[in-house]
């Protein structure tokens, strides 16, 4: 009787067991998928975005730096000249992408101490990639952000707002994103001690509650677009000065928090609002200048528009009455139109093609930087075929002012 009883016992044991093991499976499985449907940062998780499903940013992999701090830039494939497949070297883009990350990552007066990250779309040549990397760069690839309902008037800029990838890297406090056009001609790490990329707090001065899925607070700083003939540094903002639309920023260079509630924001933003017919007329922005634009209705300072979608600024009180109204950036930082007046006054950056600048007086500056770079690694390349190590070569090239 009593060895009956025990084996009785035991096997009742055996089962609450396996009952408690199996409710306790349970618990954690509901956990998970909680946890999956609240995170927007989970990889394959969702954003819900007034009323609706945003696609969630996915869980990206870890860009391989401890610093907080970064420079980054985008580059997509080449649709226009067709030179991913090609000979890569007739892609502007990607040799203005080289120019930068030897001026971040090596030239002596510019080299920054943050890493240089760029962002690279699944179609990008793998030659390109690998030459980024050996030249310094940290290439990461993302995803396409796709266009949605927004028309870009170029053809090269359809992938464009795969840049809103960076708000997913959230191992940085601060990202400078710096469009693959432009030039440094200054070192620019102070930059990120410029009052403007403080943290704000949302709808702080709108005197109206949160929005839905905005986040409480954000960075956003950026510059606005000088005129095409303009003086340096720029007189005071307004109709009749060198910043006529002072609350209009170019998106060729800005600072910002990465947040993935920012991120779902802005791509809420390639759809049509609730209610309203899912085309082009129904979007509050003109989205001919797809990133620009739409980021500057995001971040925008007045809620009066007009018809294209720019933010009307009426007078000094109407100012930074939308809820995450973007930080002007002190002038000095970077030039559009770029002139040789801002190069000679001592601009940090220049937003310029040197293949086909506005102001063909500035051109012999950009080839000269572009001629500096081609010299550095055509010596690279000579110190390496005679044995030299990278950290060897490197520290020569820059004994010898390369």
């Amino acid at each position: 009787m009593l060895q009956q009883r025990g084996s009785l016992l035991v096997r009742l044991c055996g089962q609450k067991r396996y009952r408690d093991l199996a409710i306790f499976a349970a618990i954690v499985l509901i956990l998970v998928s909680a946890l999956a449907y609240l995170r927007p940062d989970i990889h394959g998780s969702a954003v819900l975005y007034g009323g609706k499903t945003v696609p969630a940013v996915e869980d990206a992999r870890r860009i391989p730096t401890d610093s907080q701090y970064a420079f980054l830039t985008l580059l997509t494939a080449d649709k226009e000249s067709g030179s991913d497949g090609d000979d890569v070297n007739e892609d502007h883009y990607y040799i203005h992408t080289r120019i930068l990350t030897y001026q971040f990552c090596h030239a002596i007066g510019t080299k920054s101490k943050f890493p240089f990250v760029v962002l690279v779309t699944p179609e990008v040549d793998h030659r390109k990639r690998a030459q980024l990397e050996r030249d310094g760069a940290l290439v990461h690839e993302v995803k396409t952000v796709a266009p949605g309902l927004l028309l870009p008037s170029l053809e090269r800029w359809e992938d464009v707002l795969t840049k809103f990838r960076l708000w997913e890297l959230t191992q940085f406090e601060r990202i400078a994103f710096i469009d693959a056009d432009m030039f440094v001609f200054r070192n620019i790490d102070d930059i990120f001690d410029d009052p403007a990329v403080l943290v704000q707090q949302t709808c702080e001065d709108s005197g109206v509650p949160i929005p839905a899925g905005l986040p409480a607070s954000f960075v956003f700083a950026g510059y606005a677009e000088q005129t095409l003939n303009h003086s340096y540094p720029p007189t005071e903002p307004g109709p009749e000065h060198d910043v006529p639309f002072p609350w209009y920023f170019n998106t060729g260079l800005f600072i910002t928090k990465p947040d993935p509630m920012l991120y779902a924001y802005y791509v809420s933003l390639t759809r049509a609002p609730k209610g309203k017919p899912q085309d082009r007329s129904s979007l509050p922005f003109d989205s001919s200048l797809p990133d620009q634009n739409l980021l500057n209705y995001a971040h925008r300072w007045a809620s009066i528009h007009d018809m294209d979608g720019i933010a009307l600024l009426l007078n000094p009180e109407d100012r930074r009455t939308g809820c995450m109204p973007w930080a002007p950036l002190d002038a000095k930082w970077v030039t559009h139109h770029t002139t040789v007046d801002d190069l000679e006054g001592g601009a940090y950056a220049a937003h310029v093609h040197y293949w086909d600048p506005i102001h063909l007086d500035v051109q012999p500056y950009l080839l000269a930087k572009k001629a500096e770079m081609e010299a550095f690694y055509a010596r690279r390349e000579q110190l390496e075929d005679e044995g030299w190590k990278k950290e060897d070569w490197l520290q020569r090239a820059h004994e010898m002012g390369m």
